[in-house]
């Protein structure tokens, strides 16, 4: 099965089939192939995650960073600047996207996430 198939089988028949499904790409794995972006485009912007797939851990951030801003440029969401907190959906950059991912992957919701930290940090 080669790229190609696997893009049509993701986009066409999991996500729809299994709402618990995510896809996490890397630079260093899914980089490689040539129809990364297009697996990228055909991902529901809800369940898409980044990840490094990197054996140094000095490395893992500036790998996980290129992956973030390959998404970004396939979606056309902005890279945002700096943080900032309660912001509106509308406004958000693929940090806040993906953010929001990680709590549905883990099954958690963003608010009540969010919420519990800003209590424990006072």
């Amino acid at each position: 099965m080669n790229t190609s198939d696997h893009i049509l089988l993701y986009s066409q028949g999991l996500q729809k089939k299994h709402r618990n499904v995510f896809l996490s790409l890397s630079s260093v794995i899914n980089g490689r192939s040539p129809n990364h972006k297009a697996l990228i485009a055909a991902c529901e912007s809800n369940r898409i995650l980044v990840e490094s797939d990197y054996y140094d851990v000095d490395m893992c951030a500036e790998r996980t960073w290129d992956m973030l801003e390959t998404v970004a440029e396939v979606k056309g969401w902005h890279v945002e600047e700096e943080w900032v907190n309660d912001l509106e959906e509308s406004q958000w950059g693929v940090v806040h996207k993906l953010e929001e991912n990680w709590f549905a992957f883990k099954g958690e919701d963003r608010k009540t996430q969010s919420q519990t930290t800003q209590a424990v940090l006072g």
